[in-house]
């Protein structure tokens, strides 16, 4: 037996956001703070270019181009900034992503349950994830249609118990009936 604890957590493992589009988010946004490094390096080292740095070292004066002399502590200084903030950064993308994304394929999953005929349960969403009024949307739509399709059903029983219509009509309401029992789902049933 399961318990109510246990069973959350496992439905907290569960995936609900297509890898595929969050691995290529991920790549495309670590590559655009890469070339943002490397866009800043360059435009540093172009406006550094025609200028000259005196440095002393090993009890010399050296006299240098700006560019050569700060180039090695501007590739160091921006490869840690990119991989501290890329950290960081894609940390944080992937939580939203879960808040956002995650909805949106748990939304793909559900609307093709519902196309199939299940209005038998509602759509669940986890706690703290965008979306929630699009849910809530969708389960009132839910709710609706299977209202709907309820009330449809008892009205076709009620036609067919009337013993004033003829036996094929009777049976055409049955039939009916059948037909939406047998492509629906429907709450409370």
């Amino acid at each position: 037996m399961i318990r109510s604890g246990q069973k959350k957590r496992e439905q907290r493992k569960r995936v609900y956001i297509k890898k595929g589009f969050q691995n290529r988010f991920l790549i495309r946004y670590l590559l655009i703070l890469v070339l943002g490094g490397i866009f800043f390096v360059a435009l540093t080292l172009f406006y550094t270019q025609g200028t000259l740095t005196t440095s002393f070292a090993n009890s010399r004066l050296s006299i240098q181009s700006t560019s050569f002399a700060i180039l090695p502590s501007v590739v160091y200084i921006t490869v840690l900034t990119v991989a501290i903030i890329g950290l960081l950064a894609g940390v944080l993308t992937l939580f939203m992503s879960h808040k956002i994304a995650g909805p949106m394929y748990r939304f793909e999953k559900e609307i093709q349950r519902i196309a199939r005929g299940d209005l038998k349960q509602p759509v669940r969403i986890r706690k703290g994830d965008q979306l929630q009024e699009l849910s809530n949307s969708l389960n009132d739509m839910i709710d609706n249609l299977s209202q709907n399709l309820i009330d449809i059903r008892s009205e076709l029983a009620q036609a067919a118990a009337d013993h004033n219509l003829s036996e094929d009509s009777r049976k055409n309401f049955v039939k009916m009936n059948e037909l939406i029992n047998s492509r629906f789902k429907l709450q409370g049933s």
